[in-house]
């Protein structure tokens, strides 16, 4: 038998003739194109490798990893909507174009059906793409959904496939497996919210799934889920390892099975009134358990979220500074209290080491070749689609792009590697990263130690003069090392780029600094000078000191080739803001 689905229409690549018809609500987990409409396109879009897909239909089974990204644009009534779709091309597909859950979850897609029509509601916008009819295609499941696997691209062994189809028999009735999307190392004795996949049925929205205790070998490394509730949104649930040992979990292998949440779930209508008591007390002491050991947040949340003056800056989105050689002591802070004479000397310092800062638009270049090492070096790369931007945002890319290209930050670049570009505003200003998560979850942490904040704050207690140096886009100073900038590849409306220097956002750009700043200042550190990160502090007993070491430390962040921020420094303080604390000769206060 067939079910229906809804079609929409809209233009698979450049505007041009007519619309195509495309499936919307198909139930695939991934968005598909047919073969044949493929080699239609014109100009055809460059197809990528991609993770191993199995395509279940009527007509047979079919693997395919060929995937090409495309833009979509439907014509709604409040104007042209233009997305971003990676589509899997699939040999003798008898339907064109399915558009998958993967592409209606990103872009927040919603099926609205009213009494006279239907449309495609985009996100929270009004936009609405309309449905203009319905198609019967064959499908392969009770829920009429294309059933599509993600599958490894190398053979799954024996012993796996054999545990995979004792338990597809061991599904009790009326429910569905759960699989875990893709492999994943739990520690001992620990627990993981894990991505798992699974059907749910058309408007399901969420789904239970009962407890199941597994192992790999034997009792020792028991591991297992509880009793919950999964989203069809966002499926994941929590996996427990019982076990003194790291337990391997296989991408497909079934966790536990899933039943639809309306009809096994009792009603709250259906308790007695004993029962919601029960219930009631249970909540209420689980949530007194919760508030007695609330578990404290890391000291990156709370200590570099913070925007302190001298404060760490990995929290802190770099920005280019176009200071011109005129403006330099303008931007410069000089303690207003130092009398005229002191004033004057230190700017005499500053001039005399001009070329230790940003100015007109100059960044510096440390020769760090900053490796991006794997876990798993032979793992296939990473290419996500680009996320769409609004013409404002579009706007601060090209900027950026524009300035990174100028400083040789950036290169253009064919990399099999694509990370999306972000922009987020801080203090009403746009700025421009690369969202890195999916690198950093496969990168090697640098476990170079930062110095403890209380060693440093300590350190300075009974100094008399005090001043800041903050380094120029921190990070985007260092050069990575050249067989790894395929990695740090992005792409945008503008084109595929990779970088020449480290990016802000990468897990081991603040070691990195680290390792390069105590380098570059070994001969002075906690004798007048500590570094934490991009920040330089100078700690003196006496002005003339102070003067010697200004200085000293301006002439090796010049023979080191890194520039400083203007704006950023502070010079000549009796007291600062650093790290949280107020620190001056009398010693530490909070701020």
């Amino acid at each position: 038998m067939g079910t229906k689905s809804s079609v929409i229409s809209g233009w698979i690549g450049p505007v041009k003739g007519g619309p195509t018809k495309i499936i919307f609500d198909s139930g695939s987990e991934i968005t598909l194109i047919s073969e044949k409409l493929y080699k239609s396109l014109n100009p055809k879009p460059a197809i990528h490798i991609g993770q191993g897909v199995r395509i279940i239909q009527v007509k047979g089974n079919t693997e395919t990893k060929n995937y090409i990204t495309v833009p979509l644009t439907f014509e709604t009534p409040q104007g042209q909507v233009e997305m971003l779709v990676d589509a899997y091309i699939v040999p003798d597909m008898t339907t064109g174009f399915l558009l998958g859950n993967d592409f209606s979850n990103q872009y927040q897609l919603s099926l609205i059906r009213e009494s006279n029509h239907s449309y495609v509601k985009a996100g929270s916008s009004n936009r609405q793409i309309p449905v203009i009819g319905t198609s019967t295609d064959p499908r392969t499941d009770d829920a009429g959904s294309f059933r599509v696997e993600t599958i490894p691209l190398d053979t799954c062994p024996k012993r796996h496939k054999k545990s995979l189809k004792k338990a597809l028999k061991q599904a009790p009735p009326g429910t569905v497996p759960v699989r875990i999307y893709k492999t994943i190392t739990i520690a001992p004795e620990s627990l993981m919210l894990v991505k798992v996949k699974t059907t749910f049925d058309m408007g399901q929205s969420e789904g239970y799934v009962e407890r199941l205790m597994s192992s790999n070998r034997s009792e020792e490394d028991l591991f297992g889920i509880t009793d919950c509730i999964i989203s069809a949104n966002n499926p994941k649930l929590q996996i427990a390892n019982f076990s003194k040992f790291p337990v391997k979990l296989q991408a497909g292998r079934i966790i536990g099975y899933m039943s639809n949440s309306m009809n096994i779930l009792r009603k709250e209508e259906e308790l007695t009134e004993g029962q919601l008591h029960e219930f009631h007390s249970r909540a209420m002491w689980i949530k007194s358990v919760q508030k007695k050991e609330k578990i404290q947040p890391e000291p990156f949340d709370t200590s570099w979220s913070k925007q302190v003056e001298g404060g760490p800056k990995t929290a802190e989105l770099p920005e280019l500074e176009q200071t011109p050689f005129t403006k330099l002591l303008d931007e410069i802070d000089i303690n207003p209290k130092l009398n005229k004479e002191q004033k004057a000397q230190i700017k005499k310092i500053v001039l005399q080491n001009a070329e230790a800062f940003g100015l007109d638009g100059r960044l510096g270049n440390y020769p760090a070749h900053v490796p991006i090492k794997l876990q798993d070096e032979d793992a296939p790369p990473i290419a996500l689609t680009p996320y769409t931007h609004s013409p404002a945002k579009k706007e601060a890319i090209d900027k950026q792009i524009d300035d990174w290209l100028r400083l040789e930050v950036i290169t253009e670049s064919d990399s099999p590697w694509a990370f999306p570009v972000i922009v987020v505003y801080c203090n009403d200003k746009p700025r421009v990263c690369i969202d890195y998560r999916k690198l950093n979850e496969r990168a090697i942490p640098d476990q170079f130690p930062l110095p403890k904040q209380t060693d440093i704050l300590h350190a300075l207690e009974g100094t008399q003069f005090l001043s800041t140096l903050d380094a120029l886009a921190g990070f985007t100073q260092l050069t990575i090392k050249e067989e790894d900038r395929l990695k740090t590849a992005f792409r945008c409306h503008r084109g595929s780029f990779q970088f020449n220097q480290l990016p802000f956002g990468f897990l081991n750009g603040p070691s990195a600094f680290q390792r390069v700043m105590q380098k570059v200042l070994a001969p002075f550190l906690w004798l007048f000078a500590l570094v934490y990160i991009d920040d330089i502090v100078i700690y003196s007993k006496t002005f003339k000191e102070h003067l010697l070491h200004l200085d000293t430390i301006f002439k090796s962040i010049i023979k080191a080739g890194i520039t400083l921020s203007p704006k950023k420094c502070h010079l000549g303080y009796q007291s600062l803001l650093l790290l949280g604390h107020k620190v001056s000769r009398l010693g530490l206060s909070m701020s």
